[in-house]
């Protein structure tokens, strides 16, 4: 009983945290749908690449500080968790620095990169820039979350994350609507809740609730660069989200135009909630898991694994059997437009498939991460966020037509899923050979 109320102890502040922190980009959606209409959800898909690449980054460094800091813990080794945290944190200001201010100066051009025409340029600058000045609060409230998550104390993340959401909301009706705000308005919204939630991050250090303290001192180049290798699955892994919204924006427009792409808009939405229901659980246990290996606890570490293989493939079903039956009067959310929702409707039953692979898939890839096999996990990683779905989104759709395009990532997925096996294989084969006879 220990160990499950340990389990829900980390994994349901996690998972309602990434559900909530998933508002800020789906509030956006639904007030910007409604309330300056469908150029706006076009511009917001359109730029959200380049966001989701910096998320990316930003996640990168955190689970990768954050898994060296949970196994230093486990070890009883509090010095060089700190030594993590403290690396973490200046990659964490540099990155944020680099992304904010390319943002802000170089906006038209990202935009026109990423595929805006004129039509929807302004929209996209607008959205893009007011987005990204709030970079730095943006990258710290993601960042601070996971750490202060792994250092015992899930529920003032996961308080955060409401604040910044509520806050979120709120300002996005009083900016678009009572104010007149437009696409800035929406993206000041969505700034001003991100630094709520970072200066409640803040108050676990300056309180000193937890072991990790911020330092002066300069981090060390070897520490940097072991926070980056450790975190470098989890980059490849959340690159999928950009990859993929490039790409399927590509052959859309190829195939469906405009029309598609705002289908398109619209199920990237919904699933920016239900992904964060399987990335919650998996980052949920990461520390679980970190901490079971730094002590030796095989026990502990396969139990903790395979309660989040079921809970998030129980998951899976339920949400795409949700999807299933009800996805018109939840697609019906952002748009009125009848035939933009049985359009999204049949695609997205196609497109959740992917669901039933892709939560094995993430928490298997985050148990290698916490286990320290970082090459497996990278390359499982790399693989299905990024070369599975490349290959499949320019093969499948001139094979299948439209439907193809919607059922490339169940593809990826469904192939990942097999190297996945093949990793747990080749592991168990390597543990045999490493265990004294």
């Amino acid at each position: 009983m220990g160990q499950q109320r340990e389990f829900l102890r980390y994994v349901i502040p996690s998972v309602t945290g990434m559900l909530v922190s998933s508002l800020y980009v789906v509030v956006d959606g639904i007030f910007v749908g409604r309330g300056i209409g469908s150029d706006g959800i076009a511009a917001i898909n359109l730029i959200w690449p380049y966001v989701a690449i910096y998320i990316a980054v930003i996640m990168m460094i955190s689970v990768g500080g954050a898994a060296l800091s949970s196994h230093a813990l486990g070890a009883g080794d509090p010095a060089r968790a700190n030594r993590a945290f403290s690396a973490s944190m200046a990659l964490l200001m540099g990155a944020a620095l680099v992304f904010t201010t390319l943002g802000v100066t170089l906006t038209e051009p990202i935009c026109r990169l990423l595929g805006a025409d004129e039509t929807i340029l302004t929209y996209c600058v607008q959205y893009l820039r007011w987005y990204m000045a709030f970079g730095i609060p943006y990258g710290f409230s993601m960042g601070l979350g996971v750490f202060v998550r792994n250092d015992g104390d899930p529920n003032l993340a996961f308080c955060a994350m409401i604040s910044g959401a509520l806050i979120n909301l709120v300002m996005d009706y009083v900016a678009i609507f009572p104010l007149q705000g437009g696409m800035p308005g929406a993206a000041i919204a969505s700034g001003l809740g991100q630094v709520a939630s970072t200066f409640l991050l803040l108050t676990h250090f300056f309180r000193g609730r937890g072991t990790l303290r911020f330092s002066r001192r300069p981090p060390e180049p070897r520490m940097l660069r072991e926070v980056l290798h450790t975190g470098l699955p989890e980059l490849t892994v959340d690159l999928c989200t950009p990859v993929n919204m490039f790409t399927y924006n590509l052959m859309l427009m190829s195939f469906l135009g405009a029309t598609g792409v705002a289908v398109y808009g619209i199920i990237a939405y919904i699933l920016t909630i239900l992904t964060s229901l399987f990335t919650g659980v998996s980052q949920g246990i990461q520390p679980l898991l970190s901490r079971s290996c730094g002590a030796g606890d095989q026990q502990g570490l396969r139990h903790f694994f395979r309660m989040g293989l079921g809970v998030n493939f129980f998951l899976a079903a339920a949400v795409y059997l949700a999807i299933f039956w009800w996805g018109r009067p939840i697609i019906s959310i952002f748009t009125p437009d009848g035939e933009l929702v049985e359009m999204a409707a049949q695609a997205i039953r196609i497109y959740g498939l992917s669901f039933l692979f892709g939560s094995v898939n993430i928490v298997c890839i985050t148990f290698f991460l916490s286990i320290r096999q970082t090459r497996l996990a990278t390359f499982l990683s790399f693989s299905r966020g990024v070369v599975l779905n490349l290959l499949y989104i320019f093969t499948l759709p001139f094979l299948l037509g439209v439907n193809g395009i919607w059922g490339t990532i169940t593809a990826a997925e469904g192939t990942a899923f097999v190297l996945v096996g093949a990793g747990f294989i080749l592991y168990r084969r390597q543990q045999r050979l490493e265990t004294p006879k």
